[in-house]
């Protein structure tokens, strides 16, 4: 199926495709099509000639079309494709340029990486290969995060399943303050303002101090994560009773300056400096300075 030929849809994809280095194919104002070659699939390479021969039908009387909607039909062929192509300048003529949108496997998916799924951009959380039987094979067990909706999903995927690996932008942003749905940073080089959804920041909001300085991660100019510290540290403002359980009777309820209730140990006191874990809301350890200072 061709994409939809309205201007929205072509600019997106061919913005995206300049992180992946066609920009010199983006330079030219019209071009047409020489040779086309799709390396490892022959059934590709065909299905790539019927698209484009599609988009050429529809340009110009000479046979040129514009690069954006070229690029727009290549990128429905998820694999590296060279494009021989005449420029409308001598030294450009005849030039070969390499178009590839970058996949990736379902076992080679990692922590941190950022992927599209279905239409969609998920964050990758966890990924665990499981093996499996001779009849049924393994299977990669994934937990993604939906950068535009928070929304987790669980999906199980095939260790050879492939889907597209996105390049992403990393940014130093300062944080300045938060209010109604979103959270306001600044990039401190260009004074730039963006505001990010709160349900992609999470309970890290409550540990984040005015100026503190964090890494934004950019795909297509928009801000698709925040990449926070695994560790961070808050004061004890009071504690409550110890629980009379037995089950629970190393454990009390505490609640954190910023409001962040907490399970801390028993010897934890209010005033004390504890560490926590953003990615369970956890207790982990009280800090050396508090240590020494109630020894």
């Amino acid at each position: 199926m061709l994409l939809p030929r309205t201007p929205e849809r072509i600019q997106a994809r061919a913005t995206y495709l300049t992180k992946y280095k066609v920009k010199k194919l983006l330079s030219l104002q019209n071009f047409t099509l020489a040779s086309l070659h799709a390396r490892r699939h022959q059934s590709t390479a065909k299905r790539a000639r019927k698209i484009l021969s599609s988009c050429f039908a529809s340009g110009t009387s000479s046979g040129s079309v514009s690069p954006t909607r070229c690029i727009s039909a290549l990128l429905l062929v998820g694999t590296r494709i060279s494009l021989r192509i005449f420029g409308v300048t001598r030294r450009r003529c005849g030039k070969r340029v390499g178009l590839e949108v970058p996949m990736v496997i379902a076992s080679e998916l990692k922590a941190g990486m950022a992927i599209r799924v279905e239409g969609e951009i998920y964050e990758v959380l966890e990924a665990e290969s499981k093996a499996g039987t001779a009849k049924l094979g393994g299977v990669v067990k994934t937990k993604l995060r939906n950068v535009h909706s928070g929304r987790m999903w669980e999906p199980h995927f095939r260790p050879q399943e492939r889907m597209e690996d996105l390049e992403v932008e990393q940014r130093l942003m300062e944080f300045l303050f938060s209010g109604g749905d979103s959270c306001t940073f600044m990039d401190p080089r260009s004074f730039e303002q963006i505001e990010i959804p709160r349900a992609m920041v999470g309970r890290a909001e409550k540990f984040l101090p005015a100026g503190m300085q964090l890494l934004v991660e950019f795909f297509e100019g928009q801000a698709i994560n925040v990449v926070f510290p695994d560790i961070v540290e808050a004061r004890v403002a009071h504690t409550a009773p110890p629980a009379h359980s037995q089950q629970d009777s190393t454990w009390k309820e505490a609640t954190l300056d910023n409001g962040l209730e907490i399970r801390v140990p028993l010897f934890i006191g209010p005033g004390e400096v504890v560490r926590v874990d953003l990615r369970t809301g956890r207790y982990v350890e009280r800090t050396r300075g508090e240590r020494r200072r109630s020894a």
